[in-house]
């Protein structure tokens, strides 16, 4: 059995987390569809109570809405046990409006509402990373004129700063997340980096991998994928100390650059270049900015994440994203509407089940 659900173990630190996913999914749950005319919801409820000395019952919420923010409540209080928790009144104190309609949706949803949240809340990331060193640069011209530079070996200091972004694997055979990598043909490398962290996984293009591709263009595999990233690590090496932004990358998806130079075995100097529009994000950039290579791996994981997700606050983004976000709400929401059984508010939640009880 897992261990008792503890709300204050969630890390504010990273906002990229599916709520659904991290605290309701594995648990006994029940997802609603509330049908208003003009702010139809989705709610998540759940309830339980923790057997300890003493019996403390609690309630989670997660309320999600075609125009709004997504609301997430919890309760907890030290009760009778056996006690039922009070949704209504909780849900009541969330909503101002009245409804009379309420559908109970049915399990098989649990799926569609993992994808409507991951698009908000991916649990899939690509993050580009481009080796400058100070030899083995070379170019390519292509039909429109734009001059890419690459750089097709990377130095020492590049392959162990590799190994602290996550496990070098093979691609050919891969079965996890590929972030758009060829897994079967090797045409774009043989190699790449990978990580799982927390509840996402991630897979990084780099540069001086893809540039190296089997039977293929490597600049031009390069070019493709790291061009496509929202967020991207420079890193610098040896007497690189600067570069061109506009030489390296001919590209406007790329919205953030953390640029990394080693200081000596021990730190890394970390400095972020992103577009202005874009807003600040954590985890905070040290002053000065050097941080331990004990601490890298955690802090550029949260770091590239959390840029991701500030970019998709700028509308050439966020706009794709809601329109995503309506056609899967749309798709629960014509799901729900079909569901036979539909009942009062009050009546639905007072015939609830007692709430699930989680031993220590």
């Amino acid at each position: 059995m897992r261990a008792p659900f503890i709300v204050a173990d969630y890390d504010k630190e990273i906002f990229f987390r599916s709520k659904y996913l991290h605290f309701c999914y594995d648990w006994e749950h029940e997802n609603y569809l509330i049908d208003d005319q003009y702010n139809p919801l989705i709610v998540t409820a759940m309830s339980g109570s923790t057997n300890l000395e003493f019996s403390i019952n609690f309630a989670i919420l997660i309320v999600r809405s075609k125009f709004a923010p997504d609301q997430f409540i919890t309760t907890s209080y030290k009760a009778t046990p056996g006690e039922s928790v009070p949704l209504l009144s909780i849900l009541e104190s969330a909503f101002p409006f009245k409804t009379d309609s309420i559908s109970l949706l049915s399990k098989e949803t649990k799926e569609d509402i993992v994808k409507l949240d991951n698009v908000k809340n991916p649990l899939y990331y690509k993050f580009g990373v481009i080796y400058m060193g100070p030899e083995s640069l070379e170019e390519l011209t292509f039909d429109n004129g734009k001059i890419f530079f690459y750089l097709v070996v990377g130095s020492f200091d590049f392959e162990q700063f590799l190994t602290l972004l996550g496990k070098r694997v093979e691609l050919k055979g891969f079965k996890s997340y590929s972030g758009g990598l060829d897994v079967k043909d090797e045409t774009t490398g043989k190699y790449s980096i990978y990580n799982k962290y927390k509840d996402v996984e991630i897979m990084f293009h780099v540069s001086t991998y893809l540039a190296n591709s089997k039977g293929n263009d490597g600049s031009i595999e390069t070019w493709k994928h790291i061009g496509n990233d929202i967020v991207t690590i420079v890193f610098l090496d040896g007497a690189c100390t600067k570069f061109d932004l506009k030489k390296i990358f001919p590209s406007k998806f790329l919205q953030v650059f953390i640029v990394v130079r080693k200081v000596d075995n021990d730190s890394y100097v970390i400095n972020i270049v992103k577009n202005g529009w874009i807003p600040s994000f954590d985890p905070p950039t040290p002053f000065p900015a050097i941080v331990f290579k004990n601490d890298l791996t955690e802090f550029l994981l949260k770091k590239m994440i959390n840029a991701e997700q500030a970019a998709y606050l700028a509308p050439s983004f966020n706009d794709l994203i809601q329109r995503q976000y309506f056609d899967f709400f749309n798709s629960i929401l014509q799901a729900g509407s079909n569901e036979p059984e539909k009942k009062n508010w009050t009546n639905l939640l007072s015939s609830r089940k007692k709430p699930t009880s989680i031993k220590q």
